[in-house]
């Protein structure tokens, strides 16, 4: 009896853990397909790119490479995006 408890425990542990990592990752991933930049992901270096500044943030197994824009404009802040997922481009867009 004592091991099938520390089985359902530990289960449970790795199912709370996992919806944890799902949550941050999916609130990351709305804020940046909403053009806001991420709650729960570090900024990491800042690249220039022609005439745009890329900027990568790096979260648990996910990542975004992101460009701002560097002129004021009618939207400020990230202008284009590319999400990874365990370092395979998944998706991207561009504000228009």
């Amino acid at each position: 009896m004592q091991k099938s408890g520390k089985k359902i425990g530990a289960i449970i542990v790795i199912i709370v853990l996992f919806a944890m990592w799902f949550t941050m990752g999916a609130i990351d991933y709305f804020r940046v397909s909403s053009f806001e930049s991420p709650l729960f992901c570090i900024g990491k270096e800042s690249v220039y790119k022609g005439a745009e500044d890329y900027k990568h943030y790096q979260g648990l197994g996910y990542s975004f490479e992101v460009a701002e824009s560097p002129f004021e404009s009618e939207y400020p802040g990230i202008i284009r995006y590319t999400y990874f997922l365990f370092g395979n481009e998944m998706v991207s867009g561009i504000r228009e």
